[in-house]
């Protein structure tokens, strides 16, 4: 966790802490003209809010939600819930899951119904940027379960890695990696996040997905954790996962039951 001061506080700082932006993004809205402290227009870099916790701030005329805590969580996503606040079919989504003291965090990025495994939640904007824009590119692997074992393995992940077509968007999509962990089990390395991905990529070369999780994203390993659970992730943690490569899955994992979601747990770090 970081802590916002209670007085002088960089506002792109404090923006940021919002969640509502990366500092960058920030920076640009202010030379825009729509940012407000207090009632006034604010246009100068570098200035800073007297009172970061009180004051009001407004970004094109919406009052922001300032926490002094940043907080960062890693929430082991279970099948069968949206990643998203409100569903307007009235399914179960994430934050039925995680206690209300989490609610105001925000998903960076999503985990379709199906798929389980590691989302981060923040109030971090700079850190929600950063794991969602894709000029980051930063890796994620997920276990694969197919309906029934390729006849050759090698021939899928030559596949894989050479790319498939989408025809909905028009575009290539690929994998950067490709391990047999079982032989109907496999690990698949990405840096792009087009919907569905990888349960299409197998569908168009001839395979169902009937269990897919995401077991890592950068550095950070999905591990001690149990489908709906979650742990506070250190600062330090936060920094080496957008710099270090991926952990490979290299010997099989052992599946949790995802029927009976446990409650929610603090970290036990």
């Amino acid at each position: 966790m970081m802590m916002l001061s209670s007085k002088n506080e960089r506002l792109n700082k404090v923006i940021a802490a919002s969640g509502l932006c990366s500092r960058r993004k920030a920076d640009e809205l202010i030379a825009q003209g729509v940012v407000k402290v207090n009632g006034v227009k604010i246009t100068e870099q570098g200035f800073k809010v007297p009172n970061p916790l009180s004051d009001t701030i407004e970004v094109n005329g919406r009052a922001l939600r300032v926490q002094q805590t940043i907080r960062t969580v890693a929430f082991y996503k279970p099948a069968g819930v949206i990643t998203t606040r409100n569903d307007e079919l009235g399914r179960k989504t994430i934050y039925d899951v995680l206690p209300e003291e989490l609610h105001h965090l925000d998903p960076a990025g999503r985990l379709d119904r199906k798929t389980a495994g590691l989302i981060f939640l923040s109030n971090d904007g700079d850190f929600l940027y950063q794991m969602t824009h894709p000029k980051y590119s930063l890796p994620k692997v997920y276990r694969v379960r197919l309906n029934v074992p390729p006849a050759n393995s090698d021939a899928l992940a030559a596949k894989l890695l050479e790319g498939v077509f989408f025809e909905e968007e028009q575009k290539w999509a690929k994998a950067e990696e490709v391990f047999q962990i079982l032989p109907d089990t496999y690990g698949v390395t990405l840096v792009t996040g087009m919907n569905r991905q990888v349960r299409r990529m197998f569908e168009v070369l001839g395979f169902d997905v009937i269990n897919l999780k995401r077991v890592s994203i950068g550095s950070f390993v999905l591990s001690g954790l149990q489908p709906g659970e979650w742990r506070d992730v250190k600062f330090a943690e936060m920094k080496s996962l957008l710099k270090a490569k991926p952990q490979k899955l290299k010997a099989p994992q052992k599946e949790s039951s995802e029927k009976n979601l446990p409650k929610a747990v603090p970290d036990r770090s």
